[in-house]
């Protein structure tokens, strides 16, 4: 016979350790599979272009996922690295091409350099404490680091961390890496998904022979402008109370129409 107070406990463990479970693995098969239809076409406009800038013959892609860019460099030099929640069965690369490995804690040691290292929209889902040895992993990996990530108020899947450029020109400058604006401009009007057009950068500490591909971008949005129209706490009460009256309406165009409720 279980006493009621062993009963208890064990059910409160039971709820523990599911809701532990569920934070530790906040990346389930469907957001890789999701992310993957997302970013389909933004792999292939990534491999294009960095084989027209760079022409690597070796790339290392930090925060892989199941590989999906990597999968794009046939007959190259490849190594994918993530955590233990990619599924080695969902890999679109060979699983010897894998190194799973923690980012947020123990980074694996490579002494091996490569072409490029790759870094897209993964920094945000680390903690800030993480960020400065996940920069200097990346410089120790090679000398082209072509880094994307979220930018405030961006939002997503765990994140931890979303910072505007500055913050990781300052973190590669320590380390005396230039970033260079190059990606950007070549994506800025293709089909790629919005986050890469808007945050990716190449970070290099040979900056003067990448700067050919820079051009100026004009349809920039000011970073305090984006704050005041982005966070919800800074949302002027005027505008509320101007779009309230509307809003019963359009909720109910939205059921019957199951349309955007801006439309």
């Amino acid at each position: 016979m279980v006493c009621g107070c062993d009963k208890y406990n064990n059910i409160v463990i039971q709820v523990i350790n599911k809701a532990l479970k569920m934070k530790e693995s906040p990346y389930t098969e469907k957001f890789f599979a999701d992310t993957e239809e997302a970013t389909a076409n933004t792999a292939t406009l990534f491999h294009n272009l960095l084989t027209k800038f760079f022409h690597p013959n070796s790339i290392v892609d930090v925060g892989c996922a199941t590989g999906l860019f990597l999968s794009k460099f046939k007959n190259k030099e490849i190594l994918g690295i993530d955590g233990r929640w990619v599924s080695t069965d969902a890999l679109l690369i060979s699983k010897d091409k894998f190194l799973i490995a923690d980012l947020s804690r123990e980074l694996p040691h490579i002494t091996h350099k490569f072409d490029i290292a790759l870094c897209l929209e993964t920094a945000e889902h680390l903690p800030e404490k993480s960020a400065d040895k996940l920069v200097a992993f990346l410089c120790g990996l090679s000398d082209k680091v072509i880094f994307s990530a979220a930018i405030p108020h961006q939002r997503g899947t765990d994140h931890l961390n979303e910072q505007w450029q500055t913050y990781w020109r300052k973190k590669f400058g320590s380390h005396e890496y230039h970033c260079v604006d190059c990606i950007r401009p070549a994506l800025w009007n293709s089909k790629a998904a919005t986050s890469y057009k808007q945050n990716t950068f190449l970070y290099t500490t040979h900056p003067q022979q990448f700067r050919k591909f820079e051009h100026p971008i004009l349809d920039i949005v000011h970073p305090d402008y984006w704050e005041d129209r982005s966070n919800p706490k800074k949302i002027p009460i005027a505008l509320i109370l101007d779009v309230f009256p509307y809003l019963p309406k359009r909720l109910i165009r939205y059921a019957k129409s199951g349309k955007s409720v801006i439309e």
